[in-house]
């Protein structure tokens, strides 16, 4: 291993044996890891590590998103969803974020998240123009996608207690060139 982070991520070297041995990535490990849970994510970001008051405040203040855009996702999701309000405020006046989209889950709430991320995201799509938007800007339903799945998991949490829910750390690789290990 390189180096555990600050946001909780392990770095590593590459892709190789030694690397996947030491996160765990194999079946034995895997398997029990998986089905012993509901939904399995990565460990929260403190932004307030990296000066920001909340996760609206980090929205706002990263370089190329559009306050605007989280805001009508917002509206959409109050509009449709009013039972996910109080858990939107909630999340967006925390400072632990969930970055990169990143989970597993089983298949009722994978369908049941996806619906309801689908339903606000299309809406969205549909008065967003991007005409004028760089190609990082026009990432902005992944962006919008990755503040509403820590709205999602704040909902659960509050109104499903008992699924149970797990979080842990990135591994991130430094390298991607050869040896790869074949798939």
């Amino acid at each position: 291993i390189y180096a555990t982070e600050a946001d909780g991520s392990i770095r590593l070297a590459m892709i190789d044996d030694f690397s996947l041995d030491k996160l765990g990535l194999n079946e034995e490990h895997m398997r029990p890891f998986i089905e012993s849970n509901d939904i399995i994510t990565v460990n929260p970001v403190d932004v307030a590590k990296s000066g920001y008051k909340s996760n609206k405040d980090q929205y706002a203040s990263a370089g190329q998103h559009h306050i605007e855009h989280l805001e009508s996702a917002l509206s959409i999701l109050k509009n449709k969803y009013p039972q996910y309000e109080a858990d939107a405020n909630e999340y967006l006046r925390s400072t632990k974020a969930y970055f990169l989209n990143i989970f597993i889950m089983r298949k009722e709430f994978f369908v049941e998240y996806s619906t309801w991320l689908f339903d606000i995201l299309f809406e969205l799509d549909s008065q967003t123009d991007v005409s004028s938007y760089s190609e990082y800007e026009m990432r902005y339903a992944g962006f919008i996608a990755e503040r509403l799945f820590g709205v999602y998991l704040t909902h659960l949490r509050r109104t499903r207690p008992e699924i149970r829910v797990k979080e842990t750390e990135i591994g991130i690789f430094e390298s991607a060139e050869n040896p790869y290990i074949k798939p």
